[in-house]
């Protein structure tokens, strides 16, 4: 197809203020995506907006698998709030208990 880039889990993005560091979810105009190498503020780097991983998710929250998860830019966690949050991905793998810091997400991208 003369259309075809790329397949789009992984896209090249621009680092904003601050820069990305490697492994850490960004909110990038309305998209959530999970840096996969370090860069500098203006910088490009491989941006994932598609898979599954682990991320830091709100404290003392129990979250379902399944559930419905949303990026909480304020605070840098996922959590199941809806409200001044960025829809990113589902809880698959069990979910997390209230006590766990991380939670296993299938992110995907979806501008808001």
């Amino acid at each position: 197809m003369k259309t075809f880039i790329q397949d789009g889990q992984v896209v090249p993005m621009t680092a904003p203020a601050g820069g990305v560091t490697s492994g850490t979810a960004y909110l990038i105009g309305g998209v959530v995506v999970v840096a996969m190498q370090d860069a500098a503020v203006g910088a490009k780097f491989p941006a994932m907006v598609d898979g599954c991983m682990w991320l830091p998710k709100q404290p003392a929250l129990a979250i379902a698998e399944g559930s419905v998860l949303y990026w909480d830019n304020t605070n840098k966690y996922l959590t199941t709030t809806t409200a001044s949050n960025t829809k990113c991905g589902f809880a698959y793998n069990g979910g997390a208990l209230a006590a766990d810091a991380q939670i296993q997400i299938r992110l995907y991208a979806q501008s808001q």
